[in-house]
């Protein structure tokens, strides 16, 4: 399995110690979206999406870019069940993260 920080951006060291930190806060962000999503919160998920959606941009996490961009574009088609799969996925894809972090930092 490739490792979702093996990106150029992440070189430096000073960058490689705020994944930990990143990581943290997506599970929050993460934690903040499932709840607002079950409670039919639709506009606060879609909020908390592109916050998740901007921060994995912005470390060059593709999949979870591309994980957060189809949720939101789901969600915005009221695609609620296919989202809802979709949210399982997302999970997974950051507790995978979570556990590549404590590798590397």
């Amino acid at each position: 399995m490739s490792s979702h920080f093996n990106n150029p951006r992440l070189n430096s060291v000073e960058l490689r110690k705020l994944i930990p930190i990143f990581v943290s806060e997506i599970t929050e962000d993460l934690n903040a979206f499932e709840a607002a999503f079950n409670s039919a919160d639709y506009k606060f998920s879609l909020e908390v999406l592109h916050k998740i959606k901007g921060s994995a941009l912005s470390f060059g996490i593709t999949a979870l870019e591309e994980k957060a961009k189809e949720l939101l574009g789901l969600i915005r088609l009221e695609k609620l069940q296919h989202a809802f799969k979709e949210l399982i996925s997302l999970k997974l894809l950051i507790r995978e993260l979570s556990e590549e972090s404590k590798k590397i930092a």
